[in-house]
Formats: C-alpha cells, structure tokens, sequence
C-alpha cells in the first residue's frame, strides 16, 4: 500500500461520502491510520532475545571476551535492535500477523465508539477503518445496517480493496471501498422524504501514532 492518502483523494472521498447520504439514510465516516500500534512490547522481546544471543554467538565464533566487555556487547545490542525497530518500518515485517491484527480490531471499534458511529438517531452508520503500515481495513456497521448486510459482502469488498490496493495503491482503493460500499447503502436504504440531520463528518479522519 501507498504510505499516505493524497489531499485529492481525500477531497474525492468527501465528496463521494456526501453523495452518498444524499441518496440514503445511512452515513458513512472513513478513518485512516498509519499505524495501529507503536508495538513496544514486541520491540523490547526482540531486543531482549537478540541481546540473549549474544554469548552463544561469541562462543560459537571462538572470540574471548573479560565479564564487562561481553556485558556492554549485550547491553550496546539490546539498544540497537530496540531503537532500529522503533523507527523502521521492518518491524511490521517481523511482528506477528495475529498481534496487528488485533491491535488493529482494537482501534477500529475504538474509534467506532469514539466517534459516536453507533449514537446516530437511526442506527445507519458505516465505519471503514484502514491502518496502511498493518495492510488492515475493516468495516463496521451499526445494528441495522448489520441486519441487512452479512459477512460474505464485507469479505467480497475487503478482498476487493486488497486487490485494487496491491495493483493501483491505496488511494484508489480506498476510493473504490467507498463507493462500493455506497452503492449497497444507497439500495437497501434509500432517501426518505423526511430531511435528515449530517450527524458524522464527511471528512475522512487520519489518525498518526
């Protein structure tokens, strides 16, 4: 994925979101992370581990060294291991797939909450959550969108995302969720005749860790 959302696709996705809830009595708020987690527990193991390697490594390799110069070898590898992992991006290579993605369930229905998603007057509101560092989306609708839609269309449209992400970047992608997702809202709740209050934004919301 692209690491960042352009401004014209952002103005894109804005005007897309108000077309949308022009034509349906759903709302949708798109949220985009560049990172779920700072991951520091996982940094600080790594670190741990390969500053444990050290001794056997020297032993193996037939190099002698006094108490403190095979201390101050491990110390000087657990500080670089854990700094080049804080500020590397190799790190979401190398930490699990199973602790990203539950960090990133965690935000998303964090900001599900945070941003009064499941409090519209109706209960037709659409959260599409995607963390870029991760490769994570996820959506989340409130109860009465979840009661006409099931598992298998967020699967279709996340597997399309994944797709159009891997082949035109993220903005495009992104660009097409809401669209795709849009389409759905707008046939199976479509505009009444009463006027309905904009109670979510329309802009897309970036989150930075």
């Amino acid at each position: 994925m692209d690491k960042y959302l352009n401004d014209k696709t952002k103005k894109k996705i804005k005007e897309t979101i108000e077309q949308i809830e022009q034509k349906s009595d759903a709302e949708v708020v798109v949220v985009v992370a560049n990172s779920c987690n700072r991951y520091r527990y996982s940094i600080f193991l790594y670190a741990l581990l390969s500053m444990l390697i050290v001794p056997f490594l020297i032993k193996l390799l037939g190099i002698s060294f006094d108490n403190i110069q095979l201390f101050s070898l491990m110390i000087a590898t657990f500080l670089f291991v854990g700094i080049s992992l804080e500020y590397s991006k190799f790190k979401y290579k190398i930490i699990p797939k199973k602790v990203k993605m539950h960090r990133c369930e965690e935000m998303a229905f964090k900001q599900f909450e945070r941003l009064g998603i499941d409090r519209t007057k109706n209960h037709k509101a659409l959260l599409i959550f995607v963390s870029l560092n991760e490769r994570y989306i996820r959506v989340i609708a409130d109860k009465n969108i979840d009661e006409k839609a099931n598992e298998n269309l967020w699967r279709e449209l996340v597997s399309d995302f994944s797709k159009c992400a891997r082949e035109q970047g993220i903005n495009d992608a992104l660009l097409l969720m809401v669209s795709r997702c849009g389409d759905f809202l707008k046939n199976n709740f479509p505009k009444g005749d009463k006027i309905k209050e904009n109670e979510l934004s329309n802009e897309v919301v970036e989150i930075k860790n």
